[in-house]
């Protein structure tokens, strides 16, 4: 391999880095975004609404009534592991 073709590739996979780095951000962002989501729908109507939601035709858990069982049952673990931050005296 000649100094040029080595330069090249190591471009193209400097580029390639830059992309997939991107395309992991962007991917964090959407998921984080549909949590927000998904969470502001259950503040504001309710956990069965976000069953519905969450809800298709051949969905692993079967009913909307067992999704709505799993979110609340990973809401309750959630706020059992919560840290909170201590407060000044």
């Amino acid at each position: 391999m000649t100094v040029n073709a080595s330069y090249r590739n190591s471009l193209a996979e400097g580029a390639a880095r830059a992309t997939y780095d991107a395309a992991i951000t962007q991917a964090a962002q959407i998921l984080v975004d549909a949590c927000y989501q998904r969470d502001m729908l259950a503040a504001t109507h309710g956990t069965r609404a976000v069953a519905e939601a969450a809800w298709y035709p051949g969905h692993p858990l079967g009913s909307i009534d067992a999704i709505q069982a799993a979110y609340e049952a990973r809401q309750q673990q959630a706020r059992r592991h919560v840290i909170t931050a201590p407060t000044a005296a």
